[in-house]
């Protein structure tokens, strides 16, 4: 299966890849200024930058590169995200141009195509959050999709300290634990590493930081690496090309009568 991008555990991969770290796109400047004695800082200013950085949107697409790496199989391909906001999440994925799969996600349901495999998956979101260990609703998916991230409440802040030029908050949402890298100087978000109740640990690194016309800065290469065991690894690079928001966007979906169903 080396370097075939569109297989069916690439595809379950990269769907729930995409819910989970799509949170953790950044609020930040294209050069962080590191100068001087690092200004200190305490919980407060910093929980209140990284509030700052959530978006609001009707519409919301984005394009990205992907390269994927694991133990098993590695590719690369394009991928294209688009969200109607409180209605519909779709996403499309192409290498050398060709469709490989095509989803959607409503309020209720999961639908996927493979065009390659000829089959699709239809599922109830509880199925599909049952599966992969998530506790997410609809308006928390579509959010997470579109870059904001979940901001932790005073009572789920478990420790902040400050080291240097690194500012670390320490959280528990639900059944993660989530560490926020800050940086002192410019109080941009930096990273994050995320723990599961299963004790699989995600960290991601950022960078190549824009500025959108509608958006704060941004973090356009995001690289994510996936520790699902001590000992195995899988690894996630994302660089995205283009960002719309409040553009409208065609919402195609339509299931080839003769596409046989798979069971995630």
């Amino acid at each position: 299966m080396k370097g075939y991008f569109f297989s069916h555990h690439s595809i379950k991969f990269l769907t729930i890849a995409l819910v989970m770290i799509s949170m953790f796109s950044c609020k930040s400047s294209s050069r962080l200024i590191n100068k001087g004695i690092p200004p200190q800082r305490n919980k407060e200013e910093v929980v209140k930058a990284l509030a700052t950085r959530n978006i609001a949107f009707t519409w919301f697409s984005a394009r990205a590169d992907a390269r994927l790496e694991s133990p098993e199989e590695s590719g690369s391909g394009s991928l294209n995200l688009r969200i109607k906001k409180d209605s519909l999440v779709w996403l499309m994925g192409k290498k050398f141009s060709i469709e490989g799969f095509r989803s959607v996600i409503n309020k209720d349901s999961f639908f996927l195509i493979n065009r390659l495999k000829k089959y699709f998956n239809a599922e109830s979101n509880v199925e599909l959050t049952r599966s992969f260990g998530l506790e997410l609703n609809f308006d928390d998916l579509q959010n997470l999709l579109a870059g904001n991230i979940f901001l932790p409440q005073d009572d789920e802040i478990t420790a902040y300290s400050q080291k240097g030029s690194l500012c670390t908050i320490d959280a528990s949402v639900g059944n993660w634990k989530i560490r926020y890298l800050i940086d002192a100087y410019s109080l941009y978000l930096t990273g994050v590493t995320i723990t599961d109740g299963s004790q699989r640990v995600i960290e991601v690194n950022l960078g190549n930081y824009k500025k959108h016309k509608k958006l704060p800065l941004m973090a356009y290469d995001r690289h994510y690496i996936f520790h699902n065991s001590p000992a195995e690894a899988v690894t996630l690079q994302l660089k995205i090309e283009e960002v719309e928001v409040d553009v409208v966007k065609s919402l195609n979906f339509d299931i080839p009568l003769h596409y046989d169903r798979l069971r995630i």
